[in-house]
């Protein structure tokens, strides 16, 4: 690995590229939103929002209830819900609808951890600046140890990310007094902590993703190279994380209010049709508008699974080859 000798302006100036670069990869490529928005459903590669918006849910808790698996895991009331009513129907119903649950999670699993390799698969050649294969080429290079070894990496990076969640709250309890500074102090040390460690589980499990495709290797070996990438540029990484949590974080804005400007021109459109008579056209028009909706929403998510992952691969290339020295390194040796 080269020596690292650049300025703060020069790492800000990396960071740009990379970034403007999987912008212009993931805006390039539409053909890859469906796919990305697949991806997305496992991991979105922007390791620090998920995080964040968890720990922000998070609350004290004296044991592992279940109000404290429902702050940790956002799916959990539905999916007691459905079991407690699945318990009603008779024994031969319930044999057969477990079944097909079972089915369905098998298939979803395929789809969402072969989308994660048709994407990382790509983009690496993408980077790589190698020849761009058809989407008939893609499947054909999908493998099924590397699908294992994907996700092998998604169930540990989740397992782990729920288990320190879990444990915040725990923690919180026995540190936490009637007094509001120590409560304050309380909450501070756990975040200052546990947040930490979250995020290098996560930057980690998506640089083991990126690195089973790169480098064409088994699970642990991919492990172990991430792991010693991350301890050499940990703040690199950080780094990076911060400037995608603000990215997605603008992006999720822009999204809300193209919802809501969709959803005004809908409604204008669906009391116009009403004005003139036409419930026919109304149905049609909501019909359309709950589409349109849809797709707007797959769309970003896609693009923006598929921005989120080019950067990880972009980053460890360079990482690998030249390395890069922190920004906020290099702002410090400048003063």
């Amino acid at each position: 690995m080269a020596k690292k000798k650049h300025s703060f302006g020069k790492s800000i100036d990396i960071y740009g590229q990379i970034i403007l670069r999987s912008l212009k990869t993931a805006w390039g490529h539409p053909e890859f939103w469906l796919i990305g928005a697949l991806a997305g459903l496992a991991s979105t590669g922007a390791s620090s929002n998920h995080l964040f918006k968890s720990f922000w849910r998070i609350r004290p808790a004296e044991t592992i209830t279940f109000d404290t698996l429902r702050q940790v895991l956002d799916g959990l009331p539905w999916l007691a819900t459905y079991v407690k009513n699945l318990l009603l129907l008779g024994p031969g119903r319930i044999g057969l609808t477990v079944l097909a649950l079972f089915i369905l999670a098998v298939a979803v699993v395929i789809l969402v951890v072969g989308a994660q390799q048709l994407i990382l698969i790509s983009l690496h050649r993408i980077a790589s600046r190698k020849k761009q294969l058809t989407l008939k080429q893609l499947f054909g290079a999908l493998q099924h140890w590397h699908f294992w070894r994907i996700f092998s990496v998604d169930a540990l990076v989740y397992l782990a990310s729920m288990i320190i969640l879990a444990l915040a709250a725990l923690v919180l309890t026995p540190l936490i007094s009637g007094s509001t500074a120590l409560n304050f102090v309380a909450y501070l040390a756990v975040y200052a902590v546990l947040i930490p460690l979250a995020l290098v589980i996560n930057i980690l499990g998506m640089l083991t993703l990126v690195t089973i495709i790169r480098k064409e290797t088994g699970l642990l070996e991919a492990f172990l190279h991430s792991l010693k990438l991350l301890r050499h540029h940990w703040l690199v990484a950080f780094e990076l994380s911060i400037l995608l949590f603000l990215i997605n974080g603008i992006g999720t804005i822009a999204l809300f209010l193209a919802l809501i400007l969709f959803a005004a021109l809908v409604a204008l459109l669906v009391l116009s049709s009403l004005g003139a008579g036409s419930i026919v056209l109304m149905a049609l028009i909501t019909f359309f508008g709950v589409l349109g909706g849809v797709f707007i929403v797959v769309a970003y998510g896609g693009f923006m699974t598929v921005f989120n992952y080019g950067v990880w691969i972009r980053l460890a290339g360079r990482l690998e080859r030249y390395g890069l020295l922190p920004a906020i390194e290099g702002f410090f040796r400048k003063k």
